[in-house]
């Protein structure tokens, strides 16, 4: 960046910085929640092509981080109408932004398998996007291991949008489903709301059960590979018998329903053992 003057002034690469940190810190006033990340790259948008993925000026493509879109249910064939509506909106948003298509963004240290850039985004007015879809309903929050910054904010804001209906919570698509009927929904991403009744492990692998026969009753299991990432984040997940979560992930059959937790950011712990919650369906 220059000024005109009596002479050139070119800024340093810490005095450009700082202007970045005041322009995230400009979050604070306009959202809630915010994310702690330093967008060092601009660029531009030359598609949005769903609310989480966009095709940029240079070609390459953008999926934002920790966000999945509102996908139609596994056994639904055809056009899903609210992908398309929240498409939409995510574009409205994004025009409401300012900028004609700019975009500031922090990436991951690596592409995904596909060669996209994954990346927390922020519109040139300053809106954490990412936060902003999943506050608007029309994105869920879905991480993987390497795809995590930000989940705890951005799971705050999902949770209003999840308690104010908004965007894809109104539709029965997605609703948090308890163990007892998580058989009916595997093959898809889903968000399991219980109490845990048992945890055990067997040869290095945890296993959280949400019923008596851990043979076709709901279950969490965590890989010895991945135990390693609850623990260093101080948890441990077999002292959590008797816990109500919240967990979400590709719900397949496995000896019963069943999610595979590979970091602590897919499963949300409630109060403590046995607190009353006259909700719940399978105590």
């Amino acid at each position: 960046m220059r000024f005109r003057g009596p002479g050139p002034l070119v800024l340093s690469w810490a005095m450009r910085r700082l202007f970045l940190i005041s322009a995230v810190l400009t979050v604070l006033c306009t959202q809630s929640i915010a994310c702690d990340v330093i967008p060092e790259t601009r660029t531009y948008i030359a598609e949005v092509l769903s609310p989480v993925t966009f095709t940029l000026s240079d070609g390459r493509t953008l999926r934002l981080e920790g966000l999945g879109p509102p996908r139609a249910p596994s056994r639904h064939d055809g056009p899903w109408p609210f992908l398309e509506e929240a498409t939409d909106r995510t574009r409205t948003l994004m025009g409401e932004g300012g900028g004609a298509g700019a975009l500031r963004f922090s990436a991951t240290d690596a592409p995904d398998r596909y060669g996209r850039v994954i990346a927390q985004a922020f519109l040139e007015d300053g809106t954490w996007l990412n936060g902003a879809l999943a506050e608007r309903g029309l994105a869920r929050v879905e991480t993987t291991w390497d795809q995590r910054r930000c989940a705890g904010e951005a799971l705050a804001l999902e949770a209003e949008a999840r308690t104010g209906a908004r965007g894809l919570w109104r539709l029965s698509a997605y609703e948090v489903r308890n163990p007892l009927e998580a058989g009916a929904f595997t093959n898809d991403f889903q968000i399991i709301e219980g109490r845990i009744a048992a945890a055990d492990e067997v040869r290095g692998r945890l296993y959280l059960n949400f019923g008596a026969d851990w043979r076709t009753d709901f279950t969490v299991t965590i890989a010895p590979s991945h135990a390693r990432r609850f623990a260093e984040a101080g948890l441990d997940p077999l002292s959590w018998a008797g816990r109500k979560v919240r967990v979400r992930g590709w719900l397949e059959w496995f000896n019963g329903p069943m999610i595979e937790a590979s970091h602590p950011e897919q499963i949300e712990l409630f109060g403590g053992a046995r607190e009353d919650d006259s909700n719940e369906e399978n105590l």
